[in-house]
């Protein structure tokens, strides 16, 4: 196993993000290895400027965006359609995929049934 570096682990503590070493002890010696080389790539100074940035620009009175409310003729065309299947609808919500039961990142879950190609593919 890899000892984590304190510095490293000192920086993203220092930026809120020192979960992202929950499950270290976890990983194999290689995985250590791959996540270690990702994190160092990573600009948290460009990250925090960002942060700011925005909050500067948009201010702390944020609120959920508006719904927009269609009418039932549109629900009974999009049934019909999915009935056709000439459209399909996919929702996935943020999180860890622990719903689908998928170990993976949500985008390798595969989605289609009969392909079998992932949701990036």
């Amino acid at each position: 196993m890899i000892e984590l570096p304190s510095d490293l682990v000192a920086r993203f503590e220092d930026q809120g993000q020192g979960h992202v070493f929950r499950f270290w002890d976890e990983l194999t010696e290689t995985e250590q290895r791959s996540f270690l080389a990702e994190l160092n790539e990573i600009d948290l100074d460009l990250f925090a400027s960002l942060g700011k940035t925005q909050e500067c620009s948009i201010g702390r009175n944020l609120s959920p965006s508006p719904v927009a409310m269609l009418d039932e003729s549109c629900k009974e065309r999009g049934e019909e359609l999915i009935r056709n299947g000439t459209l399909g609808v996919l929702t996935v919500a943020g999180g860890q995929g622990t719903r689908l039961g998928w170990s993976g990142p949500k985008g390798t879950f595969p989605a289609a049934p009969i392909s079998g190609k992932s949701l990036f593919q």
